[in-house]
């Protein structure tokens, strides 16, 4: 049988691409807006509980309204 070529099926194919460590996960689908962003998020911004924040004593003589926007922990919405 020497000349002809075996062939297998596309279940086989597959099987045998992925190799011995199995099929890998499959890429998150992009999405892009008419900006350009995408909406993938950075792994460092997926989970708003580890974020660090540190906040500041604010001058009592220079108040400002961007120390109390600045105080607020950021929630998932925000990342």
């Amino acid at each position: 049988q020497e000349g002809q070529l075996e062939q297998i099926s596309y279940d086989q194919f597959k099987e045998w691409s992925y190799g011995p460590e199995g099929p890998e996960e499959e890429p998150p689908v992009v999405q892009k807006d008419p900006f350009g962003n995408s909406n993938l998020v950075p792994q460092r911004f997926n989970n708003s509980e580890g974020f660090m924040h540190n906040t500041k004593v604010q001058h009592p003589c220079f108040t400002t309204t961007s120390h109390d926007i600045g105080l607020k922990k950021p929630q998932q919405v925000d990342m």
